[in-house]
């Protein structure tokens, strides 16, 4: 696969949410094109009638699930479809490629942007670095050896694959979260008032994005996607 595996994703939809659908985040197929791989909280408690999965460039299908696997630990989910997609899907052909510190990776999702028509979801393609590996403890207790980027995880982009531009058929990680670093000094400037002089110092939070690395939980979703 020589291009971005753009037909591999796919938007997921709470069906059953009122007034309309509502959009809970980005899945992308994996090793077949009837399994589904997402983040676990963006479905949640949800079972399998209320989620489903709109393939916006594959001819717009909508596919339904039968059954949904979630990890016992990680933020990882795995979701089966009654019907199979057509050719055009590409799924990720496995795990692999580079997942270490200063690595190159890309990230396809489909995160919220806002619009005069409200929230619209638009696929995007974020390219950056690995810029740390560490076991995290999420805030909706998942535990999962993750993988900092070198950007944020816009809303919606939770459960994109992220993957390594020299090996764009295999997918390293799933979007997760993000994660705010410690708060750094940006400037200081002196500030006269009321005859007096005093210091006032700006900080800044950076935010970075999370992925939970799959390798460490390769011996549970390869035996459930053979």
């Amino acid at each position: 696969m020589n291009t971005p595996p753009f037909y591999s994703i796919g938007l997921l939809y709470n069906v059953l949410a009122e007034p309309e659908p509502a959009f809970l985040g980005t899945a992308f197929a994996f090793r077949h094109r009837s399994f589904f791989v997402t983040a676990g909280h963006c479905i949640g408690t949800l079972d399998c009638d209320a989620i489903r999965i709109v393939l916006p460039l594959v001819d717009e299908e909508d596919l339904s699930i039968s059954s949904i696997r979630h990890h016992a630990s990680a933020d990882v989910s795995l979701l089966s479809t009654t019907s199979t997609p057509s050719l055009t899907l590409e799924p990720f052909s496995g795990i692999g490629g580079a997942d270490n510190w200063g690595d190159p990776i890309q990230v396809l999702g489909y995160p919220e942007e806002a619009s005069a028509d409200g929230v619209v979801p638009t696929a995007r393609l974020l390219l950056g670095t690995i810029q740390r590996k560490f076991t995290h403890t999420s805030a909706l207790g998942y535990i999962y050896r993750a993988g900092e980027t070198s950007f944020g995880a816009p809303a919606g982009m939770s459960g994109g694959p992220v993957h390594s531009p020299s090996s764009l058929d295999r997918v390293i990680g799933v979007m997760a979260e993000n994660h705010d670093s410690t708060t750094y000094l940006k400037s200081v400037e002196e500030v006269q008032a009321n005859g007096q002089v005093y210091r006032e110092r700006i900080h800044e939070v950076i935010r970075y994005g999370l992925y939970v690395s799959l390798s460490e939980i390769a011996d549970w979703l390869e035996p459930l996607t053979r």
